[in-house]
């Protein structure tokens, strides 16, 4: 039985990884703690066995077969006796079976472990394959994308190309039609300025007939100015001539060059020049003639001649221009001799008057009236300015004659009872100065007068003065002279004061305005202020504090900074502002106090800083228009503060429409609702902007 279980034993022993769970490895038999006996002790064994170890060294073959024979020795010969200083095999089997529990545990739990990471490993595993599908997913995609991408790019890029030839093909038609344009202009000038030379032309034929008829109004056939209807010179129409014309009576028009009748035309205004004196002093040089170069006339219908000959046919075209310059020319010819017959009546009415009247004298014939000017704005300002001069320079003129009319008089009356008691012996002196009061109450005696009455010495026999000029030379002030009257006063008027101010504070204004946020992009370029000018309601809010600094500085003006920085912002400027506007109010500079130019300087400073007054309090305000888009309500303009919220505008359109609720409304601008608790500068409300409203008429259940 023990050898059957030390057999089992031993076969166990056999394997090198039981060895080393029961710690009978090579690190246990370095420990010197073996479960068998060691080499040394087997050997022994061996050699008390009976001689076996001599067989051993000659017949064995392998360490296997030694070490075979080695173990049944030893279990034989653990059976007999009893080994010296080793444990029983079983209590080390024993030992082997808990230690190898022991691991089973700790194997177990390590397989527990390994299983636990295994599934671990496994989940990692499947969200990694996951992720690598996803991945894949999106990469198809993308990759589909870039495809598209391309596709959409090629397809920009030709449309590119074909906005580019577009382009050039636009830009191609705009020259062109650009030239078109240029020669449409060019050949509308040349026929408005043919046109008005035919009209001026036509005018000044008519008004030299109509002075022929009046001067010859008793010979010249029909008696009566003609009407032309139609311009006689046009090429293309035929003049309409009326029952008064010379036609209608027999005759044609005294400057047709066909009828031959010139001479004899020239001939009546010369015999009616004996007889009838109307327009008599007419100078017929300073009619009006359009025409200033004749000679450029007669060579451009030369040449035009001359070019147009040597043509089988002539176009439209050149008739047109061909008959214009004839017009023309024939015009100037016929302006030349009617002046120079006009030039010979006048000649002979006034040796006619000279031959009849010498010695009478002649009244001066009336000017003939002057011809209707047009004048520019700026001359018709210069021409009442002018007027306006004149006018107060004469009232000057008046007001100082009356003062020097006042003076004389309150001079005068001073001399007279002043040299009076003077000449008067002194035997009465106080009957004289007595009356003399009452006569004249403008010297009133005063407190001295019970005094005259009391006591007759003629030292009390004073009259008290009545100026202050008077009173300092007594007696004398009648032969003092009289003062130079004072002289006049420079004319200042209102534009001469403003443009003084603006030629003061040009150089201290901003040469380019800036607009602010909520005017940008809302409001034309041409409401941008001026360069060197005050800002306006579009300006900035830097722009505005330059511009108040620089007119402050223009005017001398001091400004106290009152953060402890020592910086001037724009509060410190409104202050200032209104301590100025204060400084050059009207009311503290009237014309009695400082004058009439200092009084309409500060008049204008005034102006200007209630207008820079203006624009701060303004200057975070926007205005805006509602459309009411699902109801018959007329648009509204708003204005308020960038920092009003949404819900303060609607309560705002519910005061100005009791109709509605503020529940009903919404509003929108650009598409994009707008949130009650927003601000409008947050909505992108700008200045001119337009923001729809839908709204509901307020219910009977609203209260």
């Amino acid at each position: 039985m023990v050898t059957s279980q030390v057999g089992v034993f031993e076969d166990l022993m056999k394997d090198p990884h039981l060895r080393d769970l029961v710690g009978q490895g090579k690190g246990e038999e370095e420990g010197r703690r073996p479960m068998k006996p060691r080499a040394a002790t087997m050997d022994g064994g061996a050699r008390g066995g009976g001689g076996n170890q001599e067989g051993r060294r000659g017949t064995m073959s392998s360490q296997h077969q030694h070490q075979q024979g080695m173990n049944t020795q030893y279990v034989t010969t653990q059976a007999t006796a009893s080994p010296r200083g080793q444990k029983n095999p079983l209590e080390a089997a024993k030992e082997a079976v808990k230690s190898i529990s022991q691991q089973i545990s700790s194997l177990q739990a390590r397989v527990t472990q390994s299983e636990l990471s295994e599934r671990s490993a496994e989940r990692e595993l499947e969200s990694n394959r996951d992720g690598l599908r996803r991945a894949r997913e999106e990469t198809a995609k993308a990759e589909a994308r870039v495809a598209e991408l391309a596709a959409a790019l090629a397809r920009a890029r030709e449309e590119l190309q074909n906005s580019r030839s577009r382009e050039e093909a636009f830009q191609r038609g705009m020259d062109k039609a650009g030239a078109q344009l240029r020669e449409a202009k060019e050949e509308k000038a040349r026929s408005l300025s043919q046109h008005s030379a035919a009209a001026n032309a036509q005018k000044h034929l008519e008004e030299s007939f109509q002075y022929l008829e009046q001067m010859g109004s008793g010979d010249v056939a029909g008696g009566v100015p003609p009407v032309v209807e139609q311009n006689p010179l046009s090429a293309s129409q035929t003049p309409v001539r009326t029952q008064t014309s010379p036609s209608s009576v027999g005759g044609d028009w005294p400057w047709d060059e066909e009828a031959g009748k010139e001479k004899k035309g020239v001939d009546a205004v010369i015999r009616a020049a004996s007889t009838s004196q109307v327009g008599a002093n007419a100078d017929p040089v300073s009619m009006p003639n359009p025409y200033t170069d004749e000679a450029v006339g007669e060579a451009d219908n030369k040449s035009t001649k001359g070019r147009s000959h040597g043509k089988g046919q002539l176009t439209i075209e050149e008739k047109a221009k061909r008959e214009e310059m004839a017009a023309r020319a024939a015009a100037v010819q016929r302006s030349k001799r009617e002046k120079e017959a006009i030039l010979q009546a006048r000649l002979a009415n006034k040796a006619k008057l000279a031959m009849t009247q010498p010695t009478t004298a002649q009244p001066p014939a009336a000017k003939p009236a002057p011809p209707n000017v047009v004048l520019k704005t700026s001359e018709l300002l210069n021409l009442q300015r002018k007027k306006n001069e004149e006018h107060l320079a004469q009232m000057k003129k008046n007001l100082q004659q009356q003062q020097q009319h006042h003076q004389q008089q309150q001079s005068s009356q001073a001399a007279k009872p002043a040299a009076k008691p003077a000449a008067k012996p002194a035997a009465k002196p106080a009957a004289k100065p007595a009356a003399k009061p009452a006569a004249k109450p403008a010297a009133k005696p005063g407190p001295d007068a019970g005094k005259k009455s009391a006591d007759s010495s003629p030292v009390k026999v004073i009259r008290v003065p009545s100026t202050a000029q008077e009173a300092r030379g007594g007696a004398s002030s009648s032969a003092a002279p009289t003062p130079p009257p004072a002289a006049p006063e420079e004319v200042v008027t209102r534009d001469d004061v403003r443009n003084e101010l603006e030629e003061k504070f040009y150089a201290f204004m901003p040469q380019q305005h800036e607009f602010r946020e909520a005017s940008k992009g809302s409001v034309p370029e041409r409401s941008r202020a001026p360069p060197g000018g005050l800002c306006n309601r579009h300006c900035s809010r830097n722009c505005l504090k330059s511009c108040t600094a620089g007119f402050l500085l223009a005017n001398d003006i001091p400004v106290k900074a009152t953060s402890s920085s020592g910086k001037v912002g724009l509060d410190e400027l409104f202050q200032t502002v209104s301590k100025a506007m204060r400084k050059f109010h009207p009311d503290r500079n009237s014309v009695r106090r400082v004058g009439l130019a200092r009084s309409m300087y500060c008049e204008e400073v005034c102006k200007d800083l209630s207008l820079l007054q203006s624009l701060m309090e303004t200057t975070n305000e926007v205005t805006f228009v509602l459309l009411f888009g699902n109801s018959d309500m007329p648009k509204m303009r708003v204005t308020l503060p960038l920092s009003a919220t949404v819900s303060q505008l609607k309560k705002r359109v519910v005061d100005d429409y009791e109709n509605l609720s503020v529940s009903s409304l919404t509003l929108r601008v650009g598409g994009m609702e707008m949130k009650e608790a927003k601000t409008l500068s947050n909505c992108g409300i700008k200045e001119n902007c337009i923001v729809n409203v839908q709204a509901s008429a307020k219910g009977w259940t609203s209260f």
